[in-house]
């Protein structure tokens, strides 16, 4: 079995065979549509998912990292208990969750500062200067939309880098080295851009299966069984990633 076909079948052996703690996902997702119904709890429902989903990641991911064979990853699934599911590793899925966040809302705020910046969003009021601000906002996007893609093509290494920790600091702190010279680097590498476009075309079709799922109410538990998959999904991908970029071409020595 291929190491990619095996992320697949982990993804799935964890929804069929932790089949309680998608069925808790699954009343959690509900629990936080509601919340979504209050404008004051809205936001806060948002981060506890994401802080969750994120949890998953870390605890399906870092089994994934360690394992050495199909039936040691299969043996991990069946002896993961709900409260071990989303309790083990808290610290480390805290931490990538604090780190990731702070770098989302800090390239939010440039994104949007730049849009000040450049005089689009006064341009755009203006139409003697609208087609002189089409050109401006071209390079704009442009700008905008590079940087985001470097932050989402090079987030899955930092998310596998984070799962060689062990507590909060090292989790938060490490997270930032997908900014460092040597990351950047490393993730130019042809096997890495090779998962990270299988795994982004296969992310993609099961993000909008879910999202069906999602909207039709009776099929709320399907879309819960898709995110939850996903979840596990993306913390082995990152491990994946990791590995084929430093572990396996650095002798398995990795990154301190």
């Amino acid at each position: 079995m291929s190491r990619f076909a095996l992320i697949l079948d982990y993804s799935f052996s964890a929804v069929t065979k932790n089949w309680k703690a998608v069925v808790l996902f699954f009343l959690l997702i509900v629990l936080l549509v509601l919340f979504h119904l209050i404008p004051v709890l809205s936001a806060v429902g948002q981060v506890i998912l994401s802080l969750v989903a994120t949890q998953l990641q870390v605890y399906y991911g870092k089994k994934f990292l360690e394992a050495r064979s199909r039936e040691e990853l299969i043996s991990f699934i069946e002896n993961s208990s709900v409260k071990k599911i989303f309790s083990e590793n808290i610290q480390v899925s805290s931490g990538l969750f604090l780190a990731s966040f702070l770098v989302t809302m800090l390239l939010s705020v440039l994104s949007v500062a730049f849009l000040f910046l450049t005089g689009l969003a006064y341009d755009f009021k203006n139409l003697e200067t609208l087609q002189g601000a089409l050109w401006y906002a071209l390079l704009y996007f442009l700008i905008v939309i590079t940087l985001w893609s470097m932050y989402l093509y090079i987030y899955p290494l930092g998310v596998g880098y984070v799962l060689t920790k062990k507590g909060f600091g090292e989790a938060f702190l490490g997270f930032f080295r997908i900014f460092t010279p040597t990351f950047l680097a490393k993730s130019f590498s042809f096997a890495y851009f090779k998962l990270i476009f299988l795994g982004g075309i296969l992310f993609t079709i099961f993000s909008l299966l879910g999202i069906i799922f999602a909207v039709t109410v009776i099929l709320l538990p399907l879309a819960a069984a898709v995110f939850y998959m996903l979840a596990v999904f993306f913390g082995a991908l990152s491990a994946e990633c990791y590995r084929v970029t430093f572990l396996e071409s650095d002798n398995g020595i990795g990154v301190d």
